[in-house]
């Protein structure tokens, strides 16, 4: 996975954590065809947020839950 933090990009590898913070700009892309993840957002709510900005290329809502 690379990671997009606030200007610099990050390469991360299994086992190893992230930390992104609020209010820096960042995004994730997932550079491989397997991937598993433990992702601990806070506050609540910030679901509905992801499923808003998440489409498909058909315009279909994807569901991330």
């Amino acid at each position: 996975m690379k990671a997009y933090l606030a200007g610099e990009v990050f390469t991360v590898t299994a086992g190893e954590c992230l930390f992104l913070p609020r209010r820096k700009p960042h995004a994730w892309l997932i550079t491989s065809g397997e991937f598993h993840t433990i992702a601990v957002i806070t506050p609540g709510g910030f679901n509905d947020a992801l499923n808003k900005m998440t489409l498909r290329q058909s315009g279909e809502l994807v569901s991330i839950l």
